[in-house]
């Protein structure tokens, strides 16, 4: 119970973090509100296996103590019991609904194709039809060390899950460095960098579930005691994956510094300076107030330069508009009217 709770604590701190993401207008605007339908209902099946299994515990405690024949003959008998079925229908649907979004990513990187979706509704298929066909056995071995269930049900499940995850991962990470292959072929090393980092974040990501599904794997075959806790931990690390991506892709961590500096204009010190200075005649004169006046057309601005003394002057073959030399008198703000402008 503690480590599936600590698993949730994570899964609400992730949560959050995204959610006051989206109350940034910048972040709706780019991203809409999609990725809202994936990780509200994770969160709320995520709240909803926990308080079951809160409840779970609260009845083997309080409710399994008063049992004329103790805990072990209460925990057999309750092990089908609807409470016990609905804590692991809640963790079905989030690992559903965590292997759905895994398919999607899976969908979209390969473009799209026929070949794709056609993986991706067999796999989906497979894992409901698996976990819905042993979904009591899988109860009854969470919530019952003593009971005689076989382990093939559980084993078969997790396997399959870990299976998933790890398979379309791998297919995800080598489509991603093909396409930096191609990239390369035809540009330099500098912009397959951002490739590494997506890489790196969809590997990291899946990692810890990883580690876990497999250590789950090996305690059920060895049939030890451990799989009451592991499985209600895996049921909560199945959205934590997912969400850690979907934190990142928002945040824009896959984002280095460096494929931000190959696409941005880097100016040194000074540079304004000398191409400012270039020419003798430049507009600007630090001792001189410019304002634009109250009447001013826009034709005004768009008749032919003159020297630097009349309405406009030449800088670098560039020709600018010379501002009225006058005191500085703010003139009434109408509606399209440009801002004072002095120095």
């Amino acid at each position: 119970m503690v480590l599936s709770a600590m698993a949730y604590g994570a899964h609400v701190s992730l949560f959050f973090s995204i959610a006051r993401l989206y109350l940034k207008p910048a972040t709706q605007h780019r991203y809409g509100r999609s990725l809202l339908l994936y990780i509200c209902p994770s969160f709320v099946l995520a709240t909803a296996g926990i308080a079951s299994q809160l409840r779970l515990q609260y009845a083997m405690f309080f409710d399994g103590s008063v049992c004329l024949h103790g805990v072990a003959v209460y925990l057999h008998e309750q092990c089908q019991s609807p409470l016990t079925i609905v804590t692991t229908v809640m963790y079905l649907l989030l690992n559903w609904t965590s292997a759905g979004l895994l398919l999607y990513r899976f969908y979209v990187i390969f473009n799209k194709s026929i070949i794709a979706l056609t993986v991706a509704i067999i796999s989906i298929l497979a894992l409901i039809l698996v976990a819905s066909t042993h979904m009591r056995d899988l109860a009854c071995i969470t919530s019952d060390l003593w009971t005689d269930t076989p382990m093939g049900a559980g084993i078969a499940c997790i396997a399959l899950s870990l299976a998933l995850h790890i398979l379309l991962t791998f297919a995800i990470v080598v489509r991603i460095l093909d396409i930096r292959r191609m990239i390369i072929r035809y540009s330099t090393k500098r912009h397959g960098k951002l490739y590494i980092s997506i890489v790196t974040v969809l590997i990291e990501s899946e990692l810890l579930y990883t580690i876990v599904a497999i250590f789950a794997l090996v305690v059920f075959a060895v049939k030890s005691p451990i799989q009451t806790a592991l499985l209600p931990l895996l049921g909560q690390m199945q959205a934590i994956p997912a969400l850690m991506i979907t934190l990142r892709a928002l945040e824009g961590r896959f984002i280095l510094e460096e494929t931000v500096k190959m696409t941005s204009m880097q100016f040194q010190d000074g540079d304004l300076e000398k191409a400012l200075s270039k020419d003798d005649d430049h507009c600007w004169d630090s001792n001189t107030t410019y304002a634009y006046p109250s009447t001013v057309d826009d034709d005004d601005l768009s008749k032919s330069p003159l020297s630097p003394n009349g309405i406009g002057c030449h800088m670098n073959n560039v020709t600018l508009p010379q501002l009225p030399d006058r005191p500085y008198l703010e003139p009434p703000r109408k509606k399209h009217q440009p801002l004072p402008l002095y120095r």
